[in-house]
């Protein structure tokens, strides 16, 4: 009987050291080296296999990652059951490594294209051992094609290319990891699906309208925050959650609105009532709103793709499975600024490309975070004499 093995890949991922993600890890993998650690048959038919996923030049993709379950040999056949776990994992992955990226200025940048996941079977003893069966979904099921290796190309995606290893946020990976084994099931289910939706929100892709991006972001933060689907729920949810150290009240704003009231309100509620009161038109086959708008969409996109992975962590810190990280909260702080701000544009005495209104909003929260520290440090050692 003929021993089938499979290899588990990400091939537009590539890592800088390996990552223990729950059931799986990740493994870094440069196919150009020595490799001396894998069986030399397997080792072959995994290069012969990879060799067909190719970066922009039509070249083998040099550096990959590699993706094993359990206990089991890197290169075992594992269960449907299995694989869909480590692709939820490698969902989290995902998440945790957008959630790390940098905006508006030079830095760190990924999307959810990087994270594509693939699992191919081969036999070592089989005789077209040079062919694989490509299949690929339908509606109505799936066709499989037998295909050659050596004549078989998969090309990376315009917006995965990189030449800098993918950064992961760990800490708040390992967080996932931990809600996602000791959280109540229906708990997890809404947070599984809110990240799958944030993260094919952020393919980069361009055949994915900005409609549709907004419709699985509003879905992702439903689902996350357990929201009714109205926007002031979500809203109220959303601000019980996302607690800047000190709100910007809307009276206070630079960006103004007719519809809004409520002078107190926070401009982050006011925010994130406007995002989502227009999910109902995109949803509806409106390709356009008639609502008034204080953002622009692109505006809007990028708010929520910021606030996302922070309510993320909010949601996981009240859990006890996250401490919030200076940074992390820096942004949160950040957030109303930025909101506030023509932050699509340069600001007019731009220094460059690591300065933008994100940057500049992100040093004035951490400044005051600084000085908020130094007080309290101080009223403390006055208090007690010291």
């Amino acid at each position: 009987m003929t021993a089938v093995n499979a290899v588990h890949f990400i091939p537009w991922c590539p890592l800088e050291q390996e990552y223990e993600v729950g059931e799986i890890s990740l493994v870094p993998f440069d196919r150009t080296a020595r490799n001396e650690q894998f069986n030399l048959p397997e080792l072959r038919r995994v290069l012969s296999i990879l060799g067909s996923y190719r970066d922009l030049k039509g070249q083998p993709t040099r550096l990959l990652t590699l993706v094993k379950y359990r206990d089991t040999p890197i290169f075992a056949d594992i269960s449907s059951d299995d694989f869909q776990i480590a692709r939820e994992l490698v969902e989290l992955t995902c998440f945790s490594a957008i959630s790390n990226r940098t905006y508006l200025s030079f830095g760190e940048y990924c999307n959810a294209s990087n994270f594509i996941f693939y699992g191919q079977r081969f036999a070592l003893d089989s005789e077209d051992s040079g062919y694989a069966a490509i299949t690929s979904r339908r509606r109505d099921g799936q066709r499989s094609d037998l295909r050659s290796f050596s004549n078989t190309v998969f090309s990376i995606p315009v917006q995965a290319s990189r030449n800098e290893p993918v950064a992961i946020d760990e800490q708040f990976l390992q967080s996932l990891v931990a809600f996602r084994k000791t959280g109540d099931s229906r708990v997890w289910s809404s947070w599984q699906n809110a990240i799958e939706c944030f993260n094919l929100a952020n393919t980069d892709a361009d055949n994915i309208s900005y409609q549709v991006e907004w419709t699985l972001l509003c879905g992702a933060f439903e689902r996350i925050l357990e929201a009714d689907s109205k926007a002031v729920d979500v809203a109220n949810k959303f601000s019980q959650v996302f607690r800047p150290l000190i709100p910007l009240a809307i009276s206070q704003a630079t960006r103004k609105s007719d519809r809004w009231k409520a002078p107190n309100n926070p401009l982050s509620f006011e925010w994130m009532r406007e995002f989502y009161s227009v999910r109902g038109d995109f949803a509806h086959g409106r390709l356009r709103t008639g609502q008034p708008l204080a953002w622009h969409p692109k505006e809007h996109l990028l708010l929520a793709t910021i606030a996302f992975p922070l309510v993320a962590k909010c949601l996981l810190a009240l859990a006890g499975k996250y401490s919030l990280t200076r940074n992390a909260q820096a942004e949160i702080n950040a957030f109303e600024c930025l909101a506030d701000s023509p932050f699509l544009t340069e600001p007019p005495d731009s220094k460059g490309s690591m300065d933008s209104w994100w940057v500049r909003c992100l040093q004035d929260a951490k400044r005051e975070d600084r000085v908020q520290r130094a007080v309290e440090y101080w009223g403390k050692n006055v208090k007690n004499g010291t």
